[in-house]
């Protein structure tokens, strides 16, 4: 048997459940672009260059820093 879920039903779950679903998108959207430069994340979800940006800034994550956290991922998945 399949239950199928809305988008509407899981979100309102989730909230009932205490879970701060904005600060959540926030921290994955963090946490991306920590692995990936901003451009690219932003073609990826759809977003726009400027809040990739602004949430790289805010990760303290600069392009430079990209290969090493690549690396670093890389290594931790092997």
């Amino acid at each position: 048997m399949r239950i199928s879920l809305g988008a509407q039903t899981v979100m309102k779950e989730v909230r009932r459940l205490g879970i701060n679903l904005h600060g959540a998108r926030n921290s994955a959207l963090d946490n991306l672009v920590k692995l990936a430069p901003p451009p690219i994340v932003a073609d990826m979800l759809g977003y726009s260059y400027q809040v990739t940006e602004r949430h790289a800034a805010l990760a303290a994550t600069t392009y430079s820093r990209y290969a090493q956290s690549l690396a670093t991922t890389i290594a931790t998945v092997n």
